[in-house]
């Protein structure tokens, strides 16, 4: 999905990194069967040096996509104000390239139904 570094001083590339993972996680969001309200989908762009993360937090879950890891956090959560929610779970950031593939694994670690 896009090249890993520790930072990142080049906007464009940061940029791109974020629309990418917001247009993933619409389409988890999907097949999931989740309707997005506004603020359900945002980017923390972070400094000049950091990636920052694109998140995807509804009633139920709370996906964090930081491009410089491998990995995206996942945890259930009780609302869109609940920043804090389940154990941290986490699923290969490869596999946000593949929405159905992501979905069904972020399901089954979370127990979602």
């Amino acid at each position: 999905m896009v090249t890993r570094y520790a930072f990142c001083h080049d906007q464009a590339a940061k940029v791109a990194a974020h629309k990418t993972a917001k247009r993933h996680l619409r389409k988890v969001a999907k097949c999931l069967g989740i309707t997005l309200a506004p603020g359900d989908l945002r980017n923390s762009p972070g400094g000049p040096i950091i990636w920052g993360e694109s998140i995807l937090h509804t009633d139920r879950v709370y996906v964090q996509v930081d491009p410089s890891r491998e990995h995206v956090l996942v945890r259930t959560v009780r609302g869109r104000s609940d920043y804090t929610g389940g154990r941290n779970c986490y699923i290969p950031l490869a596999l946000l390239s593949k929405p159905k593939v992501f979905a069904t694994h972020l399901q089954s670690i979370l127990g979602l139904a």
